[in-house]
């Protein structure tokens, strides 16, 4: 078995750089965690329902095969999808872009703006104050990022919120989205 091991780098760094490698080698990928910035990782199925078979035939799945597959192809292009499965779920749901949208109402390419707004405690991400969930996807939903968001703050309507936006101006905008950004190069 494949140990990672480096200074800096969280597990969940790794886990999320071997899943975007392996869809691009063009193998669907599960990720069994709870952790919200996994959310960031879902991608869409490209037909109705997610299926945890590989588009790459089992006699091909070695890793000699994989090797020089992965030598021919646009490492750009993510031919896999990656699927998010929580162990505490009771339906075993592999959750794609639309059970994320479900549950935040944002798209998983938001989800670190989302996190840094909302905050969340175990990956100490402070957030900003009096922004909760349904805060957090207004606001996305209207600017469609941090950066538009505070590109834009006088189109914040709230006098308070535009305030507490300010107040964490920078921790929001560097701090929270670096704590929630998994890092999908390692």
């Amino acid at each position: 078995m494949t140990s990672f091991c480096g200074e800096g780098v969280e597990a969940d760094d790794y886990i999320a750089c071997v899943a975007r490698r392996a869809t691009r080698w063009g193998l669907d990928v599960v990720i069994a965690s709870s952790d919200k910035d996994f959310m960031q990782l879902v991608t869409s199925p490209e037909s109705g329902v997610w299926s945890l078979g590989s588009k790459v035939p089992a006699q091909e799945r070695d890793r000699e095969t994989l090797d020089s597959r992965l030598q021919t192809q646009d490492l750009g292009r993510q031919t896999g999808k990656i699927g998010l499965l929580n162990p505490h779920d009771k339906t075993e749901t592999v959750w794609t872009a639309e059970q994320v949208r479900a549950k935040t109402g944002v798209e998983p390419c938001q989800i670190v703006d989302w996190l840094a707004l909302v905050g969340d405690s175990v990956d100490n991400i402070p957030g900003v104050p009096g922004v909760g969930v349904k805060t957090a996807t207004d606001l996305l939903n209207q600017f469609g990022s941090i950066e538009a968001l505070y590109g834009d703050l006088a189109g914040v309507k709230s006098d308070r919120l535009r305030a507490a936006l300010q107040s964490r101006q920078r921790r929001c905008g560097a701090m929270s989205r670096w704590c929630a950004c998994r890092r999908i190069e390692v």
